[in-house]
């Protein structure tokens, strides 16, 4: 019973001993902070961190007290400063900074996932949705900066909401964190041809394309970006390498062959590069016609029903220019197997019958033109 009495006592006195040793703003601070008083604990930890220098606590203290308050930065900058005095509190540090992380992020990525839901609403409870999911996520990488999602969260979140300063400050981060991460170059580079500054969006996805020559994305905004600069060797270049990426892909397939269309037209009529020009046109409009649709998945089939009439067209086109006119009227007349009401697969295909002497043919195509446009 003694001896119980002993170790009672000398727990009782530890504990003084060790309350002791913290000084009064700190343990006045500790009072405050256990009864949810934050702000009088706060203003505590301050003083109790600048009037004692060489104690670890105060400033793990204040960095608690940071935390509750959502005060990320300051909360991690006085973790520092009490990691620069001693690893005494290192373990709760690390456990604080844990808690907190996965509490923002969480919330980011719920305020995000909400957002995807109402897609295209710009209403002031999307705008707030969005608002919330950038706050944490930015909150989020404060308290680790080096966690790649959670800055890509901040910045898919703020491009969403075309804050492009955020966003391009995200992105950035984003290929500062790692450089050998193929999207955050893509991204940055997105946002770059968005505010029509291409060339800094080809410097960003030709970085993408260095590190995976088979990222698809990024070499469909290479040759938009050339394209938009008028850099036409360059935009072949990328639509090429797009298409042997992505072979199966409608928009690549009927974008390049527009790129020669457009050559061919400002081409010298029957030169050589004029024929070059409509041969390659041809032969990429053929691809994209030649596609099974059961093969594509829903966005691509839709591109390939709105553009296939278009298509037959087209190489209506460039194979009459190549006085093609056999092969123009198998294309025109597959084209209005498909397409029964198009005037102007009729037109071409009166075209091609009337160069291949089919003269009553060709008048007939060519009546129901004129009656499809007067309808």
């Amino acid at each position: 019973m003694r001896k119980s009495i002993t170790f009672i006592l000398f727990g009782l006195f530890t504990l003084f001993v060790l309350t002791s040793c913290r000084p009064p703003e700190l343990e006045g601070a500790y009072v405050d902070y256990n009864q949810k008083r934050f702000d009088e604990a706060l203003e505590l930890a301050k003083e109790a961190t600048e009037k004692y220098p060489t104690n670890a606590e105060a400033p793990y203290l204040l960095g608690r007290i940071y935390g509750e308050k959502g005060m990320f930065k300051e909360m991690v900058e006085s973790f520092e400063k009490s990691l620069s005095i001693s690893t005494q509190y290192e373990k709760e540090i690390k456990e604080t900074k844990i808690y907190y992380f996965q509490t923002e992020y969480k919330n980011a990525y719920d305020n995000y996932v909400s957002y995807q839901k109402i897609s295209g609403d710009s209403s002031e409870k999307a705008i707030k949705v969005l608002d919330n999911a950038i706050k944490h996520a930015e909150n989020a990488s404060i308290i680790d900066p080096s966690d790649y999602s959670s800055v890509k969260l901040a910045g898919l979140a703020a491009n969403y909401k075309n804050d492009n300063d955020v966003a391009e400050k995200m992105f950035t981060k984003l290929t500062k964190i790692n450089p050998d991460t193929v999207d955050g170059w893509f991204w940055l580079g997105r946002l770059y041809f968005n505010k029509q500054d291409y060339q800094k969006a080809i410097e960003c996805n030709k970085k993408a394309n260095e590190i995976d020559k088979t990222y698809v994305p990024a070499l469909e905004l290479l040759a938009f970006s050339y394209e938009n600069i008028k850099d036409t060797v360059n935009t072949i270049k990328s639509y090429k390498e797009a298409i042997e990426a992505d072979p199966k892909n409608v928009s690549y397939l009927f974008n390049l062959g527009l790129v020669y269309n457009k050559l061919a037209t400002s081409s010298k009529k029957a030169s050589d590069e004029y024929k070059s020009n409509y041969a390659n046109s041809e032969k990429y409009f053929s691809q994209a016609i030649d596609l099974d649709p059961d093969e594509l998945d829903d966005y691509q089939r839709s591109l390939y029903d709105s553009n296939l009439e278009i298509l037959y067209s087209l190489k209506c086109v460039a194979q009459i220019q190549q006085r093609k006119f056999e092969e123009a009227s198998q294309t025109a007349q597959e084209g209005i197997d498909n397409f029964p009401d198009s005037a102007e697969l009729y037109e071409y295909l009166a075209i091609s019958l009337s160069n291949l002497g089919k003269t009553k043919e060709a008048e007939a195509a060519n009546k129901r033109a004129i009656q499809l446009k007067g309808d």
